[in-house]
This record gives C-alpha cells, sequence and structure tokens, in this order.
C-alpha cells in the first residue's frame, strides 16, 4: 500500500465526484506517473465550467478506477468490522 498515492487517489476522486474540475497539481502528477490518470488537452467537447479550451484536462484511467473501487471496498470492509 502506498498511503500518500491512494491517499490522493480518494481526495482526487472525491473533488471530481463533488463537481470541481480543480485539483492539486501534485496529486495529479503523481496520479498521471503512477498510471492511475491520463492527461490529455481540453478541447471544449464535454462541460467543464473552470477549463479553458488548450487547457490540461486529466481523466482516471482503468487501472485508476480499479484501485479506487478496491480503496473504497477495503475501507468499507473496515467500516464492517467495527
Amino acid at each position: 500500500m502506498d498511503k500518500p498515492l491512494d491517499e490522493a487517489l480518494l481526495r482526487v476522486r472525491e473533488i471530481l465526484n463533488d463537481g470541481c474540475d480543480r485539483c492539486s497539481w501534485d496529486d495529479l502528477e503523481m496520479l498521471e506517473k503512477a498510471g492511475f490518470m491520463d492527461v490529455g488537452i481540453y478541447d471544449g467537447s464535454s462541460f467543464q465550467d473552470s477549463l479553458e479550451i488548450g487547457e490540461p484536462i486529466y481523466t482516471f484511467t482503468a487501472a485508476g478506477v480499479a484501485k479506487i473501487d478496491a480503496l473504497i471496498a477495503e475501507i468499507d470492509a473496515r467500516g464492517a468490522g467495527r
């Protein structure tokens, strides 16, 4: 388990789920380097109220989604074991 990486995954997921698209660059770059996010250039094809065309946009990879799902299942299992 990589605690800083896991915490960044959950933090970014929560921010994005709350409807915000601005996260810590450190978190995004760490997740990209680990293969959990891809970075592209925003082209205006989807609604992102705070991104301008040409800005970087980060999206979770399949590995990132799978890791988040595993972390949430682990957290839920710990909670159920109380």
